[in-house]
């Protein structure tokens, strides 16, 4: 920028050498003239938006009278603001800010007062190129709101950071190997989260937020997705589901499921078989349903269960209601076995006394 500065010197210079340079007095700048030179003027007249009192100006017109061109630098005496602009026959021809250095290397647009080697400034959001001398980028809304950071730091690393200085407060950190961190400054994995919260997936419309798990190749070996209807599908690489978590709860399995241990939870269990009321039916009939119907009462038949499914827990329960009934069973038989074997002790005896009487 300085070395612009000193050619544009170069070139006035070599304007208007041989001439003797004297500033006069003009108060509107769009003036028509062939006239080349310096000037001065209190009454500002087609000088940049908000001019007012005292300012120059250095005016390069073309020699032909019968149009209006010229180049043209202005400024104020009050302040180290340069503008300049091209009057195209047009003497209302908006002006340009130039673009400076201050005393202390840094350049401002939209500000005055750079405190940056590039500082940007709007209405609403001021961006700094390099602030602290740190090479970042940093992001100062005008409404007081947190203060952003994009910097490359010390350890050869990108970070997002929020505070009054550069990398004071990191949240998201990128090394040179491809691993994120959010929350952590030294990420172990391509995405590292570390902190408490939640981590959404969201989509909008129709779409689904997904996550999908695939090698280099870009072959998608695992899926996991959420439809409008809130459950959560899990799947391979075909996209039909095998695990499903419905919103209700409900959970489905496409294929095998193994486990080491399932704890089902579910009430009422099967100890009302043991209440004096129940109707325990007589083995007679059971021997008739099975004989009938190839399979327990109360339980489904196998062709039933293939076509609708079984409920662990209700079968469960089912199950206890029939091992506790065998039980039932085995209590009245073992109850008529001690009867006969009392009553089978009881004739042994007495055919033992009779046995006896016979000898003597």
């Amino acid at each position: 920028m300085k070395n612009r500065i000193k050619l544009l010197v170069v070139l006035i210079s070599g304007l208007f050498y041989g001439q003797t340079l004297t500033t006069q007095a003009r108060d509107d700048a769009g003036l028509p003239t062939t006239q080349s030179g310096f000037y001065e003027t209190f009454n500002p007249i087609n000088y940049p938006n908000g001019a007012k009192e005292w300012w120059h100006l250095l005016d390069v017109r073309h020699t032909n009278s019968e149009n209006n061109y010229g180049m043209q630098f202005a400024g104020s005496f009050f302040d180290q603001n340069l503008w300049f602009r091209k009057v195209n026959n047009n003497s209302n021809m908006a002006w340009s800010k130039v673009v400076l250095e201050n005393s202390s290397g840094n350049v401002g647009i939209g500000s005055d007062n750079p405190y940056a080697r590039l500082d940007v400034n709007t209405n609403n959001l001021r961006t700094l190129l390099n602030f602290q001398g740190k090479s970042a980028i940093t992001f100062i809304p005008n409404n007081g709101n947190s203060v952003f950071h994009i910097s490359h730091g010390l350890n050869n690393d990108l970070a997002i950071s929020e505070g009054s200085n550069v990398d004071e407060g990191r949240l998201v950190t990128i090394l040179n190997n491809g691993n994120v961190g959010i929350g952590t400054k030294n990420p172990v994995s391509k995405l590292e989260v570390s902190g408490g919260g939640d981590l959404t997936l969201k989509a909008s419309g129709q779409d689904s937020g997904d996550i999908i798990f695939s090698q280099i190749s870009n072959v998608q070996n695992g899926r996991i997705w959420s439809n409008n209807d809130g459950g959560l599908n899990f799947s391979g690489n075909n996209n039909n589901p095998i695990f499903q978590i419905n919103n209700n709860g409900n959970v489905s399995v496409r294929e095998k499921l193994e486990a080491k241990e399932i704890k089902v939870t579910q009430t009422p269990t099967a100890d009302f078989v043991f209440e004096e009321s129940y109707p325990l039916a007589k083995l007679e009939d059971v021997e008739k349903h099975i004989k009938a119907k190839k399979h327990l009462p109360e339980i489904a038949s196998a062709k039933e269960m293939e076509k609708e499914g079984v409920n662990i827990g209700e079968f469960q329960i089912k199950l206890l209601q029939k091992i506790e009934e065998l039980t039932l069973y085995s209590i009245e038989q073992n109850k008529k076995l001690k009867q006969l074997e009392d009553k089978n002790s009881s004739l042994e005896k007495q055919i033992a006394a009779i046995n006896e009487k016979l000898v003597k």
